[in-house]
């Protein structure tokens, strides 16, 4: 993989069955964004007569994905038959301020989940709005057989679980399912959140003993969910297991990629 500069209204041509990495300028964010974008092979745009795959007879979904604090977003996701993969670094601060996705304020702060003292971070939100949009055109430039989704698949674990949440409460005609694995939100707000996504799949996974995102917190969430009116739409899938480790196994996230997949089919 190379890394190419890029402006953020365009991306280079895409390359189906290759991961590409992208730099993009946003200046309001005082430094560039690094994204990776994996994009599944084709057998029928490869030509040779080849048979469409089941994959290959959708839309070609795309799946933004939101990693942890101190991960690496190179090594998410992979893409699979059907599903390119779009993934982004956060920056350690924005304007002076720590970054953790869409919040921003003192590190201590964050850490203690003193919610409070943060404040949303606009232009990481702008920011990832337009990483999504010049990512959707290069795919939808493929030679896919049947063009991509128009709306996108969103997944976020621990500090990335929370970018899930804010990024569906911002654009939530843009999201066709939200998957969150060790995540949080700030519990004044869930409410409103809730009304936002309220039509969306959501999928919260969970371990009773994280001591790094308390399980209380996404508990009271899918509570609030539950008791929300029922929509044709809004599926709550929760997978809540004993333990104390932060965060999902490989074959766990594995688990979480076919259930976006079955929410978008």
């Amino acid at each position: 993989m190379v890394l190419q500069a890029v402006d953020r209204c365009s991306l280079p041509a895409l390359s189906l069955g290759r991961r590409q990495l992208v730099r993009m300028s946003f200046p309001r964010l005082g430094e560039p964004l690094d994204v990776c974008i994996d994009v599944p092979e084709s057998a029928a745009a490869a030509g040779g007569g080849a048979t469409l795959s089941d994959a290959e007879r959708q839309p070609l979904r795309i799946l933004l994905y939101f990693h942890g604090h101190g991960e690496d977003y190179r090594l998410g996701p992979k893409s699979v038959p059907g599903l390119a993969v779009v993934s982004a670094n956060c920056p350690r601060s924005v304007g002076g301020k720590r970054c953790f996705w869409f919040q921003e304020g003192a590190g201590g702060a964050w850490e203690r989940h003193e919610h409070a003292k943060l404040r949303k971070c606009d232009a990481m939100l702008e920011a990832m709005a337009a990483v999504l949009d010049a990512s959707s055109a290069a795919l939808a430039a493929l030679d896919w057989p049947v063009g991509i989704d128009a709306q996108v698949c969103l997944m976020g674990v621990s500090m990335g679980g929370h970018a899930a949440l804010e990024f569906a409460r911002s654009a939530p005609g843009r999201v066709r399912c939200l998957a969150v694995a060790a995540g949080y939100y700030q519990e004044p707000e869930m409410e409103e959140l809730l009304k936002s996504i309220a039509s969306i799949p959501l999928l919260l996974a969970h371990r009773t003993g994280d001591r790094c995102c308390p399980f209380g917190n996404i508990q009271r969430l899918h509570r609030l969910r539950l008791a929300l009116p029922a929509t044709p739409a809004a599926v709550t899938d929760s997978w809540f297991e004993e333990g104390i480790r932060h965060g999902p196994t490989d074959e766990e996230l594995q688990d979480v990629i076919r259930w976006v997949l079955a929410q978008s089919r």
